[in-house]
Parts: C-alpha cells; structure tokens; sequence
C-alpha cells in the first residue's frame, strides 16, 4: 500500500503527533480537523463553511 502525507500551507499545522491528511490507495483520510482559520480563530458554526474553508 502506498501512502502520501498531505500538508498545505492555507490549514493550522497539526497539533498532535499525526499528519493533517494522508492518501491512500486513492482514498483521502483527515485527521484531526477542526472549524480553525489558518490566521487564528473559529470558522462558522455551519459544517459546510467550515468543510469549504
């Protein structure tokens, strides 16, 4: 199985010993993530906005 780990500047960094995302075998596994702007902050209460984000 291959896998990739997945960092991008536009999200916070991790804040535990885990990767923000991994891909494998063409699939996309998240971990982690929470309704954080990357410059500080909460995004909206409303999951959409902060999936889009």
């Amino acid at each position: 199985m291959s896998k990739k780990v997945l960092t991008t500047p536009s999200a916070p960094p991790a804040m535990g010993p885990y990767s923000v995302a991994v891909e494998a075998n063409g699939f996309v596994f998240f971990s982690g993530q929470v309704g954080l702007l990357p410059e500080g902050g909460r995004a909206e209460d409303d999951v959409n906005i902060q999936t889009r984000q």
